[in-house]
């Protein structure tokens, strides 16, 4: 809710507000329409699992009011768009719109990722680690009004987009893939605070798996070229934006640790397997975790990816893979760590999803590249293809459930719940099911790209020179 209260203080012309007196960190005074306000009052569920959203009571008034925008500072791309509705109507329908508005973009995001995976004619193995990497929390945060649904949304697209690209580096590139790392570059650049990077991040990857010759047929290119400059004026534009509205104080949703540094590192150490769950799917306010089954589900297939990855690249291909794995659990260490002394343990697994999406991706590229790819394919691709499913189905009624009836409330929780959504809960589960088998059908068998997409990467079989971008090749 108090992404609500930004997106709309700042459409209406409050970007970058004064500081609110005797609060900490990015909170500022904005003037917003009561019923926006109201909506960020849920407190009588909020971290309280087994209490049901239906005590929230929400203002039908649209005078506009004083408040506090407790991410009054956060950089403002995201909300300038997902906004847009308040300005239409101040009733509290318009939410609903902006959370379309984010749903919209999420998909549009995580279809050019899938799209550009699709490329690859070794396609299934590489669309398995695109599936997992759309964790159930991702979709979680994709749904509601937050720019981190958007941020990991861009980082899965970029990542599978640039990845692809790095592969068909030794070739002539499809305009089109250029463009899906380009919008994915900018949209993961000015989404959080993170942007820059992340972006960085992937970049040093494309180069690793593209090498030298790679590197250099990419850098020639006029469209790598345009789209490189747009992606790195977008970095500079947030960092700017970071230096002029100045970092994002947390400390009122904890408060500074006075452990001593040896034992906020072990803390910040023994916080990765919490990360790790939370990356996977815990919802609403971290009180409603995924069922037990997905996530070992998850956990088991990621290992599998990984561990298949190392084993049948290449050196080169290899030691990128564990780069990146490294990253992914080094990174929430370091930063948590280094800001604990001054805003606490405040780090969540969400915000390292954008780089750690990287993992199942480029490992199902770097395994489509393989001869070995077909090995996973059959029957294999059908097991996972209904964990997948399951997975994402049994996050989602979880979620359900927990607004309905309380997180331990009963099973069959669309049967006279406490809180009714504005759809009947049977009918969202009908629709969710159909989305998800139509998802994971074109996912896990996708039908064979069109001639003029495949281009050069149908060669995974055809052995390459030591420095060409076929750095999954046995």
């Amino acid at each position: 809710p108090e992404h609500v209260v930004r997106a709309v203080s700042e459409v209406h012309d409050q970007v970058l507000e004064p500081q609110a007196k005797h609060q900490k960190g990015g909170y500022t005074v904005v003037h917003i329409p009561a019923t926006f306000v109201s909506g960020s009052r849920v407190g009588c569920y909020a971290f309280q699992p087994n209490i049901p959203a239906n005590c929230a009571v929400f203002a039908t008034s649209h005078r506009v009011v004083k408040t506090v925008a407790e991410y009054g500072r956060y950089p403002p791309a995201y909300y300038a768009i997902v906004g847009l509705p308040s300005l239409v109507s101040s009733a509290l329908r318009s939410v609903y719109a902006m959370r379309a508005i984010a749903v919209a973009l999420v998909a549009a995001l995580l279809a050019m990722g899938a799209l550009s995976i699709a490329q690859l004619s070794q396609r299934r193995i590489a669309a398995m680690g695109f599936a997992f990497a759309v964790t159930p929390m991702v979709m979680f945060l994709g749904s509601i009004v937050n720019p981190s649904g958007v941020e990991i949304a861009a980082g899965i697209s970029l990542w599978a987009s640039g990845s692809v690209l790095a592969v068909q580096s030794g070739d002539d590139l499809d305009p089109r893939l250029v463009r899906r790392v380009g919008i994915a570059g900018i949209a993961l650049a000015l989404c959080r605070q993170l942007g820059p990077l992340w972006v960085a991040i992937v970049g040093v990857v494309i180069v690793l798996i593209a090498g030298k010759v790679g590197t250099r047929r990419l850098a020639r290119n006029r469209g790598v070229r345009i789209w490189g400059g747009v992606v790195l004026g977008g970095v500079v534009a947030q960092m700017l934006w970071l230096a002029v509205a100045g970092s994002v104080n947390l400390a009122n949703l904890a408060g500074a640790s006075h452990d001593p540094t040896s034992l906020v590192g072990r803390n910040s150490i023994g916080n990765s397997f919490p990360f790790f769950s939370q990356m996977i799917g815990n919802f609403g306010w971290l009180d409603t975790p995924t069922p037990t089954g997905v996530l070992v589900a998850w956990a088991f297939v990621l290992g599998l990816l990984v561990i298949l990855g190392l084993a049948w690249s290449s050196r080169r291909g290899a030691g990128t893979l564990g780069g990146i794995l490294v990253l992914a659990i080094a990174v929430p260490i370091v930063l948590e760590a280094a800001s604990a002394h001054s805003v606490g343990y405040v780090w969540q697994g969400r915000y390292g999803l954008p780089l750690a999406v990287g993992v199942p991706i480029v490992a199902g590229v770097l395994l489509a590249r393989t001869r070995n790819a077909a090995v996973l394919s059959g029957r294999v691709v059908s097991l996972l293809g209904a964990a997948f499913f399951l997975g994402q189905f049994f996050s989602f009624a979880q979620s359900m459930r927990r607004d309905m009836v309380g997180y331990s409330g009963k099973i069959l929780f669309f049967l006279n719940p406490a809180w009714v959504p504005p759809v009947p809960a049977p009918l969202i589960l009908v629709v969710a099911i159909l989305a998800l088998a139509a998802i994971t059908i074109w996912l896990f068998w996708m039908p064979k790209p069109e001639p003029a997409q495949r281009g050069a990467v149908q060669d995974s079989g055809r052995s390459a020179p030591s420095d060409e971008p076929a750095l999954a090749q046995s």
